[in-house]
């Protein structure tokens, strides 16, 4: 038994022409004597009456003007004959067309279905048109394809759907270049052995037809990437399939397949095959286990059934209704054909306090058997119950349903229906209902237990149905409606029987008195009782009609007729007006109406109708993604009530919705379901000269059939405005700097950041950058990311000529709903493996590692790095500046190792090491803040995830340097002073020794002397700052700044480049030996380079001057006397032991961080469970 999915709107083609869908831009009628009807190349007759009549006219009064027309959409809803004689005139005076669109469906009919036009065939003239590549022939009454299609050899899209077509012809191989072709909801049996010779074909759509097999030639499409035959009778797949080596979407679903060939499995691109609501026991391990199949619905690992015993079966719709047919429902196999319709009054039939709970479902053909209908919880059940109405015979009737529940909030109706029919579920006020014999009885509402109604003997000669059901109404909000606090009424209560209008004989009925009012303490003038005889809205007080017997809780009167009655207590005296407006308020909803616009895409809408007591809530769940303005304010509306949003002041809707009538979109107010609605919006406004400012307005349109009176009345209380509901505000913004970025470049992306400081970030740039190397490959992609498929028909129809459009679109919209999740990057890096797109996980990794930041590590790695290098080639680096700061008239050192021999005699072993412990305080923020500074600056210079240029690295490498020099120069203030005071006091001894010398004969001074005094740092500190204050420790800030930022714009970049060369192409980074020997000569390069600014740096910074040294007032005042007087050469002094030092110092960094020792370190400070 299969189930035939019937009245769905066919996919909208992504392939037709691409100037098709594009929207004209230019209006040519603006000329003298060009039609009013011609827009540019576009030629759109087919919202227009009588429009072969205006084609007509245009042939014989402006046939120069067709000559470049392109595009043509005319309506099949004519006379066959004229249309065929019309289209005769299109090969000769449209000889250019490229898009042809004769379509039905613009007319509907009283169930408000798309009504199918009257073409039947096409001249043969129509195979002349040799530039026509896009034809749409759907919604027609076709029961062959016309022998002039397959003629038409440029065709790229051909549409066929919604015909009554039983076959294609094998001429249809003829049309080598097509690349789309639709063919749903026509009567196709089989298909012809020629559609295999449709190399080109990229989309195919079979759904919704009556095939039972596929050709074997059908695997010959080798260039097929889509193919949906969903709701057909297949009970088999040719093995052929497994040659559609281009195939990643293939729909199944709804057929009566029983096996699936396993080369499906091996198809390379398949990310999506759809095998739900089959009669699959059993699938190859490969299928079952694969991710992208889709099997709901199949009695998978059940035993198979005997075609003689049981009898009857168990079928799960696709739209998710259950059936259940007995043994002998059936003589024979039948289709179920279904179709889901939206609620609307036509529809649906309520009583006066009924709610709709469900769609509408139509089933045929009739039968015995078991329905379970899913349904919409509703908020309150007290003293009400579910049932599933039905009609037959123009007739609605409640069915006896059982309430199952599956999970919380999912509930499920049950009934045994004798037919197929039109189903619904309602919640309506409890029923009673009895047979009534002439021998009398009595019914008692199960809801209120004090509503009696007692039927005599003789009240009927033959027996009769009656049926009760009760209403309460709170008294609070009674007293706060009428403005009475003393107002109390009783449960209202609807009596209703079948046969004649009156009873025999009078029939008591019992209701308890108003809530607080006891019958003998009561004021009979207050008491009313009010009867109401519909279709009349008038309320009739009947107290003096009736005699009222009160006792202590209840009051008794007899009648003859049922209808609506109502016992009132007040001291009002026009009860009747009170009651009808009670009563109105009873059947009204209050809601308020909101539009929101995505902040992602402006252009997309959201229309929604909610209970009063519902918006606060919604709104705090929508407001992450949308914004707008405030709801509405309180409205009144009834439960099947019409009403129309409509876009002005430059805004329309963007679509051709079955649901837009002249530009309004149309909503059926119910008040247990979702009343809502997503459309986009476009302007006919310049928006890159400005914003447009447009609003959304709501107009009430009809109300249900069983309350006109009370909503007529209530609307000409209103006045002017009574079908004006509501407006609110909308604004498409200003589009900036977009022109030639095509449709997706007008997204308005929010700020984003995915990830997080362990793990690496990636930001709107980085998922820009992503998007532009997915290509095709997106779907796959967002399938893996759990996005539902049915979202990414909406994106492919919405951007349908946007493949940037589309994949930005889906990209975005899932890391908007990640935002603040953890795992949410891991996921799109599975996701892309997953894919087959391992290039872009590379990527997503190559930014998050770039990306991952974590200040702790890093500044405890740059401390480690820094002891271990101080400690290392400090001795070396005092020799630099002892031989920096010596001028060519007192030359004490001759070389390094003479300076270090003459420091270990002078001052001991430990004198090499002065200075070295402002080195090893200053040095750890000093190295941490240069290479935490490099790594966060290529961070943000590598917004695109790509491969940092070498003028981005060296601004980088700037940015670090200029960093540094915070600790830096007061660092170099101190050592250097604490370097060069041995200098200093070795050469004032040496002088004093070689002058007492020479007076008495010697030849030769001595250099040996005790060692100098030795300043503290923090001598040298506390004076500096009594006698220059801050500025003092920051002398020679600005040759430290030509030195560090020339040193860290070279050492980086190549730094960078060197490990590259280094690193294997197996592996993600370069072997520790390959960072060591980088930082070395990068650091060695970097300090000679530079090295003149450090000489001239050295010399400005050292306090205290030799006998006869010169003293410099500033950076060019020092340059320039070291040129004069010392030559060039003195601006390379030190340069081979700054080398010495930096090429280790900075060696032993990069070895450090490569090791990772500070993550080791804090992992053991964790613990374990770190």
């Amino acid at each position: 038994m299969a189930a035939a999915v019937e009245g769905l709107e066919p996919r909208k083609t992504a392939s037709a022409s691409e100037d098709a869908s594009r929207p004209a831009v230019e209006t040519v009628g603006a000329g003298p004597g060009v039609p009013p009807l011609l827009f540019g190349n576009r030629l759109n007759l087919d919202l227009y009456p009588e429009g072969c009549h205006q084609l007509l006219h245009l042939c014989a009064q402006h046939g120069q003007h067709l000559l470049q027309v392109e595009f043509l959409r005319l309506s099949t809803h004519e006379d066959p004959q004229l249309l065929e004689a019309t289209l005769a005139h299109v090969p000769w005076n449209l000889p250019r067309l490229r898009s042809l669109v004769l379509k039905g469906g613009q007319n509907r009919g009283a169930l408000g279905a798309c009504l199918q036009g009257t073409l039947t065939t096409l001249p043969t003239g129509l195979s002349g048109l040799a530039s026509l590549v896009h034809l749409d022939l759907s919604f027609n009454s076709l029961e062959t394809l016309p022998a002039c299609v397959p003629q038409l050899r440029s065709l790229d899209a051909l549409l066929l759907s919604h015909n009554r077509l039983s076959v294609l012809p094998e001429t249809l191989g003829a049309l080598h270049v097509l690349t789309f072709l639709t063919v749903t909801h026509n009567r196709l049996q089989k298909l012809p052995t020629a559609l295999g010779a449709l190399s080109a074909l990229q989309q195919l759509d079979l759904s919704e037809n009556l095939l039972d097999t596929l050709p074997p030639e059908i695997g010959g499409l080798s260039s097929l990437t889509e193919l949906n035959l969903a709701s057909n009778r297949l009970q088999s797949l040719p093995t052929s399939l497994a040659g559609l080596r281009s195939l990643r979407f293939l729909i199944l679903h709804s057929n009566l397949l029983t096996s699936v060939p396993t080369s499906l499995a091996h198809l390379p691109l398949l990310t999506r095959l759809d095998l739900r609501d089959n009669r699959l026991r059993d699938l190859p391990p490969e299928l079952l286990d694969a991710p992208f199949v889709r099997l709901q619905g199949n009695p998978l690992g059940e035993a198979s059934l005997d075609c003689l015993s049981p009898p009857g079966c168990s079928v799960t719709l696709a739209c998710g209704v259950r059936l259940q047919f007995p043994a002998g429902a059936t003589a024979a196999p039948i289709t179920i054909h279904y179709r889901l319709w939206m609620p609307e009054p036509g529809l649906v039939s309520l009583g006066p306090h009924d709610f709709l709970l469900s769609s509408v479902l139509e089933l045929w053909p009739h039968g015995d058997v078991s329905l379970w209908l899913l349904f919409v919880p509703p908020r309150a059940r007290r003293c009400h119950e579910v049932v599933v109405r039905t009609r037959r015979d123009n007739n609605w009737s409640d069915l006896e349903t059982h309430l199952e529940e599956e999970a919380p909030k999912r509930l499920w109706a049950r009934c045994q229906v004798p037919h197929f029919s039109w189903f619904l579920v309602v919640l309506r006020p409890v029923s009673n209902a009895c047979l009534v014999p002439p021998e009398g009885t009595l019914l008692c509402s199960s809801g209120h237990p004090g509503v009696k109604v007692t039927f005599p003997p003789g009240a009927t000669e033959e027996p009769r149905h009656v049926s009760m059901q009760v209403v309460r109404m709170a008294s609070r909000e009674l007293q706060a409606l009428l403005g009475d606090p003393e107002a109390a009424v009783s449960p209202l209560l609807c009596l209703s029987q079948s046969g004649p209008p009156s009873f025999l004989q009078p029939v008591t009925v019992q209701l308890p008195l108003p809530p607080g009012v006891t019958g003998f303490s009561l004021d009979r003038s207050r008491l009313h009782l009010l009867y109401r005889a519909p279709p009349a809205a008038t309320w009739d007080d009947i107290t003096a009609q009736v005699a009222l017997e009160l006792t202590h809780l209840y009051a008794r009167f007899q009648v003859t007729r049922f209808s609506w009655y109502w016992l009132w207590y007040t001291t009002k005296t026009c009860v009747g007006g009170l009651a009808r407006k009670a009563w109105e308020r009873l059947r009204l909803h209050q809601v308020n109406l909101i539009a929101l616009q995505r902040r992602r895409d402006p252009e997309q809408v959201l229309l929604q109708c909610l209970p009063h007591n519902k918006v606060d809530a919604t709104l705090r769940r929508l407001l992450e993604r949308y914004r707008g303005p405030e709801p509405s304010d309180t409205l009144e509306m009834f439960e099947g009530e019409k009403f129309f949003a409509a876009f002005e002041r430059g805004i329309s809707v963007d679509a051709d919705r079955p649901d837009c009538v002249e530009g309004r979109v149309c909503f059926v107010f119910y008040s247990h379901l979702k009343n809502v609605k997503e459309v986009y919006i476009t302007t006919a406004l310049d928006r890159e000269a400005q914003a447009v400012r447009g609003q959304v307005s709501f107009y009430r349109g009809s109300v249900p059939v069983e309350v006109p009176q009370e909503a007529e009345a209530a609307r000409q209380r209103k006045g002017a405005d009574a079908l004006w509901m509501a407006t609110l505000p909308i604004k498409l913004p200003r589009l900036q700097g977009l022109k030639g970025l095509g449709k997706g470049a007008s997204f308005s992306l929010a700020p984003l950041n995915l990830g997080n400081a362990e793990t690496g970030f990636l930001t709107q740039s980085n998922l820009l950058s992503v998007a532009g190397r997915l290509g095709p490959d997106w779907p796959a992609v967002a399938l893996h990311l759990g996005m539902p498929y049915r979202e990414l028909q909406r994106i492919r129809h919405e951007f349908r000529d946007d493949l940037d459009g589309q994949i930005r679109h889906m990209l975005f919209s899932w890391a908007e709903r990640q935002a603040g999740h953890p795992g949410a990057v891991e996921l799109l890096v599975q996701a892309l493996e997953q894919s087959d797109r391992q290039d872009v996980a590379e990527e997503v990794r190559a930014i998050l590692e770039l990306g991952r930041h974590n200040l702790p590590t890093k500044l405890i790695n740059g401390g480690i790095a820094g002891l271990i290098g101080v400690t290392c080639v400090f001795p070396i680096d005092l020799a630099k500046t002892r031989l920096q700061n010596q001028q060519n008239g007192q030359r004490m050192y001759t070389s390094m190792s003479d300076c270090l021999i003459k420091t270990i005699r002078s001052e001991g072993y430990f004198g090499m090491y002065r200075g070295a412990a402002v080195n090893l305080t200053l040095v750890t923020p000093e190295k941490a803040i240069k290479l935490a500074a490099n790594d966060f600056f290529r961070h943000q210079l590598s917004k695109d995830g790509q491969k940092l240029t070498l003028l981005k690295e060296m601004l980088a490498g700037c940015g670090a340097g200029t960093c540094q020099v915070i600790v830096t120069t007061p660092m170099e203030m101190l050592k250097i002073q604490l370097q060069d005071a041995g200098r200093i006091a070795a050469q004032k001894k040496m002088l004093a020794a070689q002058a007492q010398l020479s007076a008495q004969g010697a030849t030769q001074p001595s250099v040996e002397a005790p060692a100098a005094p030795r300043p503290t740092a923090t001598q040298l500190a506390r004076d500096l700052l009594r006698n220059h204050g801050i500025a003092g420790l920051y002398k020679g800030l600005g040759a430290t700044l030509l030195r560090d930022v020339p040193f860290s714009v070279v050492y980086f970049p190549l730094f960078a480049n060197l490990n590259q060369l280094g690193r294997p192409a197996s592996e993600e980074k370069a072997p520790f030996y390959v960072s060591f020997l980088a930082g070395c000569v990068a650091g060695s390069a970097a300090a000679v380079a530079v090295n003149p600014c450090d000489v001239v740096k050295t010399r400005l910074q050292s306090l205290q001057r030799g006998v006869n040294e010169d003293t410099y007032s500033g950076f060019l005042d020092c340059a320039r006397k070291i040129w004069r007087h010392e030559g060039p050469s003195a601006f390379l002094k030190g340069a081979y032991c700054r080398a010495l030092v930096i090429a280790p110092l900075f060696g032993i960094a990069q070895v450090v961080y490569f090791l990772g020792i500070a993550e080791s370190l804090l992992g053991l400070l964790r613990g374990p469970q770190a």
